[in-house]
């Protein structure tokens, strides 16, 4: 039996365009439903004392986004914040953007929505988009092995100074390891296989023979320090023939990476995007949304900034790209103009905004924002005097480029 959190997201073990949010905080069966697929239904399931009780609700996948990487950092920021997502407020790991840095109201039923996926294939239960995805993507570590380019390692150290070894660590004369990789100063530096505050990090050790022609590599748990020394510990025995007497340990860089932007035509076509970054941020702030305008045949947008940012400045720049938030779609950057008062340049284009409910922000920064093409949809439009349809903008620093990739036609899936 599997434990599920509310809020938690599960796709099945077969093609369809539906994913499933769990209702409530409790154990699966170990069985598949059989899963109702009409939007917004409730699948039930049989609790143990025989009884059915709501237990997922299906949603059309219409925008989403596979993010392994993403979905790993964000899991990590709400388990650092001690926060809990509920069926009415952000979980930053299954939704790409955010309405507030807190949360805030941001139900799967948001308009700004794009479903963030974890990744991964059929499980023994269900596809778990969340807890039970594919072997290779189940940790940080899974995840950046198969989403960052793999050549990416910095040299920490590369010392002759064995002091002592043992077949699952080696004791080295000081060299400031635990100093430039303990994140959260308590004196040790935990990584992946050990669980620890430092997991994010992936650090190897290479040990190499006497004569040089031989070595072992290691994925190093952690690092202690002593007053002059520090201990260097892996899980997987070295053999028994090494005697080590050149240590070079060195920690992997995040450089090159993606995710991919899908959205789902209603004729069932899939239209998807290669997103590639160098250096991603993961800071909560680029994943701010911004208000935006974006009008079908145009290219020009209107932004203003989201007020979680303070006095920064969204990562606009030429040549950059912006993301419509409530239609997935990608566009670059050619030229950017920032403004005191957004709220000004949007009654420049609509004429009088005071009679609209809710109205638009006020007083607020916010840029106007030249695009390489016009707008393919609209989003943020502003045509009667009540509830004005949302729209939104995310500005994800990094962004190399954005490869538009064959579309998944019906017959294909």
């Amino acid at each position: 039996m599997t434990l599920y959190k509310s809020g938690d997201i599960v796709v099945s073990s077969w093609a369809n365009n539906r994913f499933f949010e769990r209702q409530n905080d409790d154990r699966s069966p170990g069985l598949e439903p059989a899963w109702n697929l009409e939007a917004n239904a409730v699948t039930e399931e049989i609790d143990p004392s025989n009884q059915p009780r709501p237990a997922w609700r299906a949603h059309v996948a219409r925008n989403y986004v596979v993010d392994p990487l993403g979905w790993e950092e964000r899991a990590a920021e709400m388990e650092i914040t001690s926060f809990t997502p509920s069926l009415d407020t952000a979980d930053f790991r299954n939704s790409f953007g955010r309405l507030t840095i807190a949360g805030g109201s941001y139900n799967v039923n948001s308009p700004y929505r794009i479903v963030r996926f974890r990744g991964g294939i059929a499980g023994n239960q269900y596809n778990p988009a969340n807890t039970l995805s594919a072997s290779s993507m189940t940790t940080r570590m899974g995840a950046t092995a198969a989403c960052v380019l793999p050549d990416s390692w910095q040299t920490q150290t590369d010392t002759f100074n064995v002091l002592s070894f043992t077949s699952t660590s080696i004791e080295i004369e000081n060299a400031d390891l635990v100093a430039t990789l303990d994140a959260n100063g308590d004196g040790t530096a935990s990584f992946a296989p050990a669980g620890g505050f430092e997991q994010a990090i992936n650090c190897r050790v290479t040990l190499y023979s006497s004569d040089g022609r031989q070595s072992v590599v290691r994925q190093v748990s952690e690092i202690n320090r002593s007053a002059s020394a520090e201990l260097i510990s892996w899980l997987t025995d070295i053999p028994s023939w090494l005697t080590p007497t050149r240590v070079r340990v060195e920690t992997f860089q995040s450089r090159y990476s993606w995710m991919l932007a899908a959205r789902r035509q209603t004729s069932g076509a899939i239209y998807m995007d290669l997103i590639t970054f160098y250096k991603r941020s993961f800071d909560p702030h680029h994943e701010l949304i911004h208000p935006a305008h974006f009008q079908a045949g145009a290219s020009t947008v209107v932004i203003q900034y989201n007020p979680d940012l303070g006095d920064a400045s969204p990562a606009l720049k030429r040549g950059g790209f912006i993301c419509d938030a409530q239609n997935n779609r990608w566009y670059r950057v050619i030229n950017f103009k920032e403004v005191d008062n957004a709220y000004l340049e949007l009654e420049n284009i609509y004429g009088n905004l005071s009679a609209l409910t809710p109205q638009p922000l006020q007083n607020t920064r916010g840029a106007i924002v030249s695009l390489e093409y016009a707008a393919a949809e609209s989003s943020g439009i502003y045509t009667s005097t009540t509830n004005p349809p949302p729209g939104g903008a995310l500005i994800l620093p990094g962004i190399i480029n954005v490869y538009p990739l064959q579309p998944r036609l019906p017959w294909e899936q």
